[in-house]
């Protein structure tokens, strides 16, 4: 008979367990066990400890949720005053420019049948340059839009009848050189379509794009409230974690603390100098530019038609009395346009103004009178460079100008928008950075 085994300590080792079930397994690794740590987390965070890390957990989420919404809506803001000043403006230039060139394309051609001698031929020169400058706006336009667009579908109306239109003006120069009066009606014809369907269509698109520039504009000037709050919001959190923090350590305020408000505070303040700058700019260019401009735009276009007009009176040989409220409608607007702007300029502007009004009612009263000559002599004169012809250079010069102090203002808006989304994301992790390291020596206390 073999002796019974001696009882040995580690004896407890050779038994064998019985295998938990799946459903104990359950039990213990998804209920008993993670109640358990939970109940163990709850006692922490009760702890004095616990309230300290609760408290720069929240601060960092809110510190860090701040920073990146205004860094994420500034990078948007940046965006699009990229796509303003890269694209949107650029074809509202360009649409302005092609009204303006259709109108003065027709303004030339009319010019140029009355006219003789070296007047004419200066007046088909332009009429050429005109139609060129207006051709190639058409292109330049055409790149800014996508398909389905109204403004496309306007562009593709006037790059078909402009060759009508070219057309009628070659055939009524030919016929006029013939000695044929069919040339009369050409030329009347050609004016006709351009004054009822080109610049119709080219004035309802320089309108489209001058909306699609003032939507763009108004919308960059609006403050970033939402970002901003978040900022303030985040600062006045720093303000009760530090006075909550110094009444329970009886302390002073945590340096770390005090360093992460600080560059809340910058960013804070960064954030809104550039909005303020922003809205400021936005503002003034609407103001001092954009609608100015318009208005510009809409005069020398409207001296343009009136000057098309006087020509076609002489090539009718008829009464300018028709067209007085035309004429007359088109000095006021340029007048009044005028009085917003000061400068040599301007001022020389006006006095062409003045000289072209006058001529126009002494070719009036010539052309009342049946002196068709003496018109003709009258009109050659409002021709030279003291006349019409300097109101309208003078007006695209100040067109030009007051672009460019548009695009100025824009340029302020990017240049105060540059920095922000970067420097306010670094600012709100540096003061993250600060919070932790800040409360780093009080919690070391508790271990």
């Amino acid at each position: 008979m073999t002796p019974p085994h001696p009882v040995t300590q580690d004896q407890w080792l050779d038994q064998v367990t019985r295998r938990r079930t799946i459903a104990r397994r359950l039990w213990y690794g998804y209920v008993r066990y993670p109640r358990r740590w939970a109940k163990q987390f709850i006692r922490f965070l009760l702890t004095t400890p616990g309230k300290m890390t609760t408290m720069v957990v929240l601060l960092s989420v809110i510190i860090t949720s701040a920073g990146w919404s205004m860094s994420t809506m500034a990078a948007e803001r940046r965006a699009s005053f990229d796509t303003l000043i890269n694209n949107t403006e650029p074809v509202n230039y360009v649409a302005q420019s092609l009204y303006a060139n259709l109108s003065a394309a027709d303004t030339a051609a009319s010019s140029s049948f009355v006219l003789v001698g070296d007047a004419s031929s200066q007046s088909r020169s332009d009429y050429a340059r005109s139609y060129q400058r207006a051709g190639k706006a058409i292109a330049q336009a055409a790149t800014g839009f996508n398909t389905g667009d109204p403004e496309l579908a306007l562009l593709e109306n006037l790059s078909q009848k402009l060759p009508v239109y070219t057309g009628l003006v070659e055939t009524a120069w030919a016929n006029n050189q013939q000695g044929n009066p069919m040339g009369v009606a050409y030329m009347s014809e050609a004016s006709t379509l351009m004054r009822e369907d080109l610049l119709p269509a080219a004035s309802q698109l320089n309108v489209l794009t001058g909306q699609n520039v003032d939507k763009q504009q108004k919308a960059l000037t609006e403050p970033l409230w939402v970002p901003l709050t978040g900022l303030v919001v985040a600062l006045i959190a720093l303000l009760v974690g530090q006075i909550w923090l110094a009444g329970i350590t009886n302390r002073r305020l945590n340096r770390g603390m005090l360093c992460a408000s600080v560059l809340m505070v910058v960013a804070t303040l960064w954030g809104g100098t550039a909005n303020a700058i922003t809205w400021r700019t936005g503002s003034l260019g609407y103001e001092r530019a954009a609608a100015p401009l318009n208005a510009l735009t809409d005069a020398r276009v409207m001296a343009q038609q009136a000057r098309t007009q006087e020509m076609l009176a002489l090539v009718w040989r008829q009464s300018l009395e028709d067209s007085t409220n035309t004429f007359e409608a088109a000095a006021h607007s340029v007048e009044k346009t005028l009085a917003g702007f000061s400068g040599p300029t301007a001022d020389a502007a006006r006095i062409a103004l003045g000289r072209w009004v006058d001529a126009h009612n002494h070719i009036i009263a010539a052309l009342d009178a049946g002196d068709y000559e003496r018109a003709q002599r009258l009109a050659l004169q409002t021709n030279e460079e003291s006349s019409y012809p300097k109101l309208d250079s003078t007006l695209a010069t100040l067109i030009d100008a007051t672009r460019g102090t548009m695009r100025s203002y824009i340029n302020q808006g990017i240049a105060a928008s540059t920095f922000v989304s970067t420097m306010v994301l670094m600012l709100s992790l540096l003061s993250v950075f600060c919070l932790w390291l800040g409360i780093r020596p009080r919690l070391q206390e508790y271990l």
